[in-house]
């Protein structure tokens, strides 16, 4: 599934002679070209209408049927509402699935393959956005700031650090950079799922960084034999020159030339880690022309060392 959306449903009730009910509904443009922001902007505008109307999809039975057996031995006449500590529970939960994500009373949908809860926590406003593959398997699934719209992915992410407003790339990689370069401040917008810049003191108010460390959502990795050999990017901007996998890393990698499209084309050398099995986790460390020989590049992408939940609970 190149990239999913979320999506805006709008409910509306008329009642009609004999009890009738007319239910009546807009799917969202499943173009490419929808940002996370948008996406997650969606769901939220969702819940404030549901709230109003006081009606919901699943109120109307539209929610499918629970599978018989829940986790840790639930079953579908005892459903528990979510709460962040269940979330807690959820993200270190290995093989995590849909059956374990469905679990919980109040689940809305709004689109095939999206899903959602909302909740509060001490007084702040949560989604947590389940997304499915067209095979019916789990694809990825946010915990989402409803103030602000900082998410990740519960399967990788550091929840406690999004309480706090903490999160940042050492989450989930470090890397290893020649001196006065260093990895700067998380940026939640930077495509695809946040990142962060790297520079200097002379590069860090500029436009193009030296660098940059990105958590990517809706690429196509291929695997052949145990090694990253290629990778079908959902960013259209970014394109492969020169390709070449490299083994005996903390995950396989794709280190490659690339050429990124903007107002002004870049040029980087690049790595992209991803592992065979785990499903829209990928991380893509750019490193740019101007600022870094080939061998810089390489020392740089054989330092990265993930945390240990970087790719989900192995």
């Amino acid at each position: 599934m190149k990239k999913i959306k979320a999506a805006f449903i709008y409910i509306g009730m008329t009642l009609l002679t004999g009890g009738l009910f007319l239910l009546s509904g807009c799917g969202a443009d499943k173009s490419k070209e929808t940002s996370r922001e948008n996406r997650e902007t969606a769901a939220a505008e969702t819940v404030s209408n549901e709230t109003a109307a006081g009606e919901s999809a699943a109120d109307m039975g539209t929610m499918p049927s629970l599978p018989e057996e829940k986790t840790d031995g639930q079953y579908k006449d005892e459903q528990y509402e979510i709460t962040m500590d269940e979330v807690k529970k959820l993200s270190v939960k290995k093989g995590l699935s849909l059956t374990d994500l469905y679990a919980y009373s109040d689940r809305k949908e709004t689109e095939q393959g999206f899903a959602y809860y909302a909740f509060s926590n001490d007084g702040v406003e949560y989604t947590l956005d389940i997304y499915a593959t067209e095979q019916g398997e789990l694809e990825g699934v946010r915990l989402v700031r409803r103030s602000d719209y900082l998410s990740i992915d519960i399967r990788n992410g550091n929840i406690d650090h999004l309480l706090t407003s903490d999160v940042s790339v050492a989450d989930y990689l470090t890397v290893e950079l020649p001196q006065k370069m260093a990895v700067g401040a998380y940026d939640m917008y930077m495509p695809d799922f946040g990142g962060s810049r790297i520079d200097t003191e002379e590069t860090k108010n500029e436009e193009i960084p030296c660098g940059k460390i990105r958590l990517m959502h809706g690429d196509t990795p291929v695997f052949a034999d145990g090694k990253l050999t290629d990778i079908d990017f959902n960013d259209n901007n970014l394109y492969a020159v020169t390709k070449e996998s490299i083994s005996d890393l903390p995950a396989p990698c794709l280190f490659m030339e690339l050429t990124e499209d903007g107002d002004t084309e870049t040029e980087w050398w690049a790595a992209y880690f991803a592992k065979e099995g785990v499903s829209d986790i990928g991380y893509l460390v750019q490193l740019k022309k101007d600022c870094f020989t080939k061998e810089e590049a390489l020392d740089a992408v054989k330092s990265v060392q993930f945390a240990e939940r970087a790719f989900g609970m192995e």
